[in-house]
This record gives structure tokens, C-alpha cells and sequence, in this order.
């Protein structure tokens, strides 16, 4: 199932971009693990996985903060 190997990813996406290093990157992972855990878990019965989407996103939501995100500005693409 794609969605179980984009979570797969994203877990390990975060033994690189880690907190410490560059926190908007590492939050933005967590926001992206918790779409998909979300959708995974809109799918199933049980709210394990949408339990877990709400800690990813929470998490994510700690390092991009308003005041945070001001400071830095939108990052050029």
C-alpha cells in the first residue's frame, strides 16, 4: 500500500532532517507523516493511526510557529 510506504519514508525521512539540525524541514516531515497517517487511518477502523497523526502533527506545529516562521520568511523555491 503506498500510503504505508510514504509513512515508512517519512520515519526515516527524519534520521536526516532531524529536529536539531533544521527544525522547519524536520517539521514539515512530521506535518506531511501525519497527512498520510491521517488518510491511512480514515480508511481503518480504530483511531490508532489518526491518534498518531495528531502527535505528528502537534509535533510538527512546535517548530513552525507564526513568530518562527516570520523571522525566517518563506523559504525561496
Amino acid at each position: 500500500m503506498r500510503l504505508e510506504e510514504a509513512i515508512t519514508a517519512y520515519r526515516a525521512a527524519r534520521e536526516e532532517r532531524t529536529r536539531a539540525r533544521v527544525p522547519l524541514d524536520w517539521a514539515m516531515t512530521q506535518v506531511n507523516l501525519g497527512t498520510a497517517l491521517k488518510v491511512l487511518g480514515e480508511r481503518e477502523s480504530g483511531t490508532a493511526r489518526l491518534e498518531e497523526a495528531i502527535t505528528a502533527y502537534r509535533a510538527g506545529l512546535e517548530e513552525r510557529t507564526r513568530a518562527r516562521y516570520r523571522s525566517n520568511g518563506p523559504r525561496p523555491r
